[in-house]
């Protein structure tokens, strides 16, 4: 019979074999705690990365919604009655095709004696407006 080998460790005395499956047991759960540091790291990079696409998203969608509102301005402008800058636009000269009056700046104009275009100076008659257009 062979005699176990003993160690003698912080003043106790124990089998060799205790000592390596305790080695072994601390081993692996330095092994697991170092592959949980991993774990929790790469997840943090993950959400690190998320957060990153997140606020490039955010900051796309603000740039889109500020340019939503320069187009919409630059159309309602464009939109306006080009005598007095502040109706939209409603009646059609059909001498000349322009949608370029609103109906209160049309009977000022229709008042005078030489009713001409704003834009191209054509004059028309009272049977030549269409009234009410809207544009989309």
């Amino acid at each position: 019979m062979q005699q176990p080998r003993w160690s003698s460790g912080g003043g106790k005395v124990v089998p060799q074999q205790a000592v390596a499956a305790a080695e072994a047991r601390a081993a692996e759960a330095e092994d697991r705690a170092h592959q949980a540091w991993v774990e929790r790291a790469e997840a943090a990079q993950r959400a690190e990365a998320a957060d990153a696409r997140a606020r490039a998203a955010e900051e796309r969608a603000r740039g889109a919604e500020e340019r939503l509102e320069e187009v919409t301005e630059q159309w309602d402008r464009r939109m306006q009655c080009v005598v007095c800058l502040d109706a939209p636009r409603t009646v059609l000269l059909k001498q000349c095709g322009h949608l370029v009056l609103c109906s209160g700046c049309t009977g000022v104009i229709m008042q005078r004696r030489g009713r001409a275009c704003p834009i191209c100076r054509r004059s028309f008659r009272k049977t030549d407006i269409i009234t009410g257009v809207m544009l989309p």
